[in-house]
């Protein structure tokens, strides 16, 4: 849901890695991370040490390249993800505010219902705020207004139901947009993959 800038004078470009949480979660539970293989959210949400971000590039060359085998790719890919897992690990967690009980609530009704059209006046209502200070308090607790935080909860229901089998324009309409261009749009936007190339990522390389 953040991108990033881009290199004076170069196309913007991603190396995007997704990794499904269950597989993860028995990774770090394997590696003495986890008391059980259940997905916990991990503290630190950017990683800052220039050898993990260069271990990182040197995993994504090895998965890009064709001349690897899939025995090859799946070392990297372990080696890479178990030593930047450990040396999180070790980092103190960083202490999150805690949200006022009213932005909590919208931001949970948002999560919740985040496939109908929301009205900001309806939010405003739920919380007692006004539309400028919830706008303001809501984007300084979680980073993004109201309204993108719906939209990007409603992208992450299309990648469920991408990875479901589901097709691109159902999924679109039961994520609660309108027709299936604004959702490749946005879902491109956030995500840097069209949602072809989520669900298919080993035949878009």
């Amino acid at each position: 849901m953040h991108a990033c800038n881009p290199i004076e004078n170069q196309p913007w470009a991603y190396l995007m890695l997704y990794v499904d949480t269950e597989w993860l979660s028995e990774l770090r539970y394997q590696l003495g991370l986890l008391n059980t293989p259940d997905w916990q959210d991990i503290a630190t949400a950017v990683i800052t040490q220039p050898a993990l971000y260069a271990g990182y590039c040197d995993m994504a060359a090895c998965l890009l390249d064709e001349q690897h085998d899939i025995g090859e790719k799946q070392t990297a890919l372990v080696g890479y993800l178990s030593t930047m897992l450990q040396v999180l690990a070790r980092e103190s967690p960083a202490a999150l505010p805690q949200a006022p009980g009213a932005l909590e609530q919208v931001a949970a009704y948002l999560r919740a219902n985040c496939s109908a059209d929301i009205s900001l006046e309806r939010l405003c209502q739920q919380s007692g705020y006004s539309a400028g200070h919830l706008i303001r308090a809501f984007k300084q607790h979680f980073g993004l207004t109201p309204h993108a935080y719906l939209i990007n909860q409603r992208i992450q229901m299309g990648q469920k139901a991408l990875k479901q089998g589901q097709p691109i324009v159902e999924a679109a309409l039961n994520a609660g947009f309108n027709d299936q261009p604004h959702f490749q749009r946005t879902f491109k936007r956030l995500v840097a993959a069209t949602p072809n190339q989520y669900r298919y990522p080993l035949l878009n390389q």
